[in-house]
């Protein structure tokens, strides 16, 4: 079939499984999809497979909220409303842009957990933690470096056991956090 040829090429660079997120040679992060996100364009909304792949593409490529949103109005305008997984898929842009203003590095995400990769050190997560609301902090571990650096230091979020909207939902509320707490700071 004409996925077939097109689905290795879509693995490559844009759904990857397993993967929230990468970060590309021009330091752009490209948030994808982990395996329990339920955020491919299924087939009752785009039937053809080549305008997925275009699709897909077109997302990849989005920089701003603005460019999300035309692709947005104009999906709408083609295929009609939105199901649950495009909705999804559409977070998960939206998230992405937000990383990217955030200056985070990584997210990579599987079944069980999803890791924020930051240049955080120790003290200024725990400074961070003391003012998450509860439900970030039961979720959310600081892991670090050997060497106590900020270099290879992520943000552990346990997602075990969440829907795909509340996974996301979890993410955008850790953000918002970050971004207000460490707000004239880069997170990174």
């Amino acid at each position: 079939s004409r996925l077939r040829g097109n689905e290795r090429y879509m693995n490559k660079k844009y759904i990857t499984y397993g993967i929230i997120a990468v970060i590309t040679a021009n330091g752009i992060i490209e948030i994808i999809r982990p395996n329990s996100l339920p955020q491919d364009i299924p087939n009752n909304y785009i039937e053809d497979d080549s305008q997925k792949v275009i699709e897909y593409k077109r997302l990849a490529n989005v920089r701003t909220n603005k460019e999300l949103e035309y692709i947005s109005s104009e999906w709408k305008d083609r295929f009609g409303n939105f199901p649950e997984e495009v909705s999804n898929l559409k977070r998960i842009v939206e998230l992405r842009i937000f990383a990217n203003d955030l200056d985070i590095k990584l997210i990579k995400g599987d079944f069980e957990n999803v890791k924020i990769y930051t240049n955080l050190r120790l003290d200024i997560w725990l400074n961070i933690q003391g003012k998450l609301p509860k439900h970030l902090v039961v979720r959310t571990a600081f892991k670090g470096s050997a060497r106590g650096g900020s270099e290879n230091s992520y943000l552990l979020v346990k997602t075990a056991g969440l829907s795909a909207s509340q996974q996301i939902d979890i993410l955008f509320d850790l953000l918002h956090c970050l971004q207000s707490i460490n707000s004239n700071k880069k997170i990174a």
